[in-house]
């Protein structure tokens, strides 16, 4: 279960970064150390362990490198917490952007006490998940602001890792679906695959040919327009009521009206569920026939 909680608190002031470890990942029975922060004479709650991983920075080029180590080490930031006045480097509107730009995924906090910038340009910097705070601060919001982001990283991800799984499956499909039709391409029979309504799938080359049909026209044919209704629907009942069918001698009617002799054979294909999805239909030439008819 995804659960990060890895946190950059980015600020050139130390004594608010003392108030970020306090806060965020205070040692035992540490005390907020800055009331003009977490505003005035309200306390801020002390905790015994840690609540998040804290890595401090007090400039916006650090802030910047720490982001890219985290990656490296694929301990991504779920959130940033970044000043915007940050002299004499990158100010906190610059330090957004280049952080937005190595990790699409962290959330940004600003918090300023200024007015520097509009919201609209904070949120074209960053581009999505951006949030703007004016301290000062209570403890208890910091740590809410916080926990609200990482709990949010971790849905998120988790809905990443879900497309990702999928687009996984997706791929595996289309790898053996790939990998079949090759294969069914391969035999020396005609292939064909039909819903139980006769309407047709797939068929390979060996069933194009001796159907005379091209693969664009035959999938919007039903069986039921190459071999008589008549003939073809028992066989579906057989098929469906898990009988085996094999070799059966049939007459195919080519578009052009050429009737060709051939051997059936088929089995049907289930869905986990146990419907019957398709049935899959193995035609040859029925070569004595044939000679039959030439004597």
């Amino acid at each position: 279960m995804v659960n990060n909680r890895q946190i950059l608190a980015l600020d050139d002031d130390p004594e608010l970064l003392t108030m970020y470890r306090d806060v965020l990942s205070p040692a035992p029975q540490a005390q907020s150390r800055l009331q003009s922060f977490v505003g005035g004479n309200q306390p801020t709650s002390t905790r015994s362990t840690p609540l998040f991983n804290l890595t401090t920075a007090s400039q916006g080029e650090e802030g910047v490198l720490s982001v890219r180590n985290a990656l490296a080490r694929d301990m991504p930031f779920a959130v940033a917490f970044i000043d915007i006045r940050m002299p004499p480097g990158i100010d906190g509107l610059e330090a957004a952007r280049r952080i937005r730009k190595l990790d699409d995924r962290i959330y940004l906090i600003i918090v300023t006490a200024y007015s520097d910038h509009s919201v609209d340009a904070l949120q074209a910097a960053a581009k999505h998940d951006i949030i703007l705070v004016r301290k000062p601060l209570t403890g208890d919001e910091l740590i809410q602001l916080a926990r609200n982001a990482c709990n949010r990283w971790d849905q998120d991800e988790h809905l990443r890792n879900s497309f990702q799984e999928t687009d996984n499956r997706i791929e595996q499909l289309d790898t053996v679906r790939n990998f079949f039709g090759d294969v069914l391409e391969a035999l020396p029979d005609g292939i064909l695959l039909c819903k139980p309504n006769g309407h047709i799938q797939f068929s390979n080359q060996h069933a194009l040919q001796l159907c005379g049909i091209s693969a664009d026209r035959i999938r919007r044919m039903s069986l039921f327009n190459l071999i008589a209704a008549e003939t073809v629907k028992p066989l579906f009942k057989k098929l469906i009521n898990n009988e085996k069918v094999y070799d059966l001698p049939l007459t195919l009617t080519k578009p052009n009206g050429e009737h060709v002799p051939i051997l059936l054979s088929g089995s049907i294909i289930c869905s986990f569920s146990g419907h019957v999805q398709s049935l899959l239909l193995v035609l040859h030439p029925n070569r004595n026939r044939w000679k039959g008819n030439k004597s």
